[in-house]
């Protein structure tokens, strides 16, 4: 599910219209691409908070002081060293293009040098910006946050009757929770035992009538039905993709496949780092004058960053597979050189 729902979040980043704005090009690829970039992947993102809470609570049956310390333990390697780790990284790259490439120094860096206070609040956000300057980890952030609040996402979730009340609460007051949310409804399913499979072919079509209903309507609501909307997408490609995964299963212990699903963490964290770069490149040899161009443009931005990230991967696991390991939280304690 991880593997698929990263594919979503790699294209929504694949959306180049923010590069194009002041160069001739087709209006009409950049709102197709646009809608597939943040309409049709709407649900990618709340549905890795679902995954964690999910996984936070999944197989508890009591919930004590001393479990909830050593989960938080757990994630301290999972989540906060790799977060700390590509943070930096994403630092001292920003240093390497303020003085290179000439991008904005973000307010970190300028003629005058670097501003170590900006650059250790650059950790948790970017002056001036809601993203941290490793920008795709604000979801590790708010996912740590929600981790240390996993027990009053358990008082909420336990009772579905109390959940279904604070969400609406949450919907028609429109107050944002940066995910919290989509965390509670994970820990609701692990904690009232709710099974998603077997899914019936009539309970799929259902999903993707609601799912298509939902995008299509999305970006002609603000706030309260919007709010509205995103439940729809969300539970509905909760169900879509858990089908997907149960069909791809088979596959898992198929090298090739097994490669691609344990470089998921490594292909969200190190794509960001070259996004930007990439698109610039690309729109400077294809072109986003027609909509052939524009198009063209846009799937290899895609299949780029995820081919890069793979290579890198891959030589990072014959170069140095220990710093590889903690890089993408100890997700795979025997990383070893496979065949494929």
């Amino acid at each position: 599910m991880k593997f698929i729902l990263l594919l979503g979040v790699v294209l929504i980043h694949s959306s180049i219209s923010q590069y194009v704005m002041e160069i001739p090009h087709s209006q009409s690829a950049m709102d197709l691409t646009d809608n597939l970039s943040y309409t049709m992947t709407a649900g990618c993102v709340p549905l890795f908070f679902v995954i964690s809470g999910y996984l936070f609570f999944n197989n508890l049956h009591v919930f004590t002081l001393n479990i909830y310390l050593n989960k938080l333990k757990k994630r301290t390697r999972t989540l906060l060293i790799p977060y700390l780790l590509w943070c930096t990284f994403c630092l001292i790259l920003l240093i390497i293009k303020y003085h290179i490439l000439g991008y904005n120094g973000l307010g970190i860096i300028s003629n005058e040098g670097i501003d170590w206070s900006a650059a250790i609040e650059s950790y948790w956000s970017v002056p001036n910006n809601a993203y941290p300057v490793a920008f795709a980890f604000w979801f590790i952030r708010n996912l740590m946050i929600f981790c240390i609040l996993s027990p009053i996402a358990m008082l909420i979730g336990k009772n579905i009757i109390i959940m279904i009340v604070f969400l609406a609460i949450t919907v028609f007051a429109n107050i944002n929770l940066y995910g919290f949310n989509w965390y509670i409804i994970g820990c609701s399913l692990a904690l009232n035992q709710v099974s998603l499979l077997p899914l019936s072919k009539l309970k799929v079509m259902i999903s993707c009538i609601i799912f298509l209903l939902s995008t299509y309507f999305l970006q002609k609501y603000n706030t309260l039905v919007y709010n509205i909307l995103m439940y729809g997408i969300v539970l509905s490609s909760l169900n879509i993709v858990v089908f997907v995964s149960s069909k791809l299963i088979k596959y898992y212990n198929r090298r090739a496949f097994h490669f691609f699903v344990n470089a998921s963490f490594f292909i969200y964290a190190f794509h960001q780092c070259y996004i930007s770069l990439l698109a610039r490149i690309l729109i400077s040899i294809i072109g986003v004058s027609s909509f052939f161009r524009y198009t063209i443009c846009y799937i290899s931005e895609f299949i780029l960053m995820i081919l890069i990230a793979l290579i890198t991967y891959r030589i990072l696991e014959y170069v140095c597979p220990k710093f590889l390991n903690i890089a993408c939280g100890f997700r795979n304690p025997s990383i070893k050189p496979t065949n494929i």
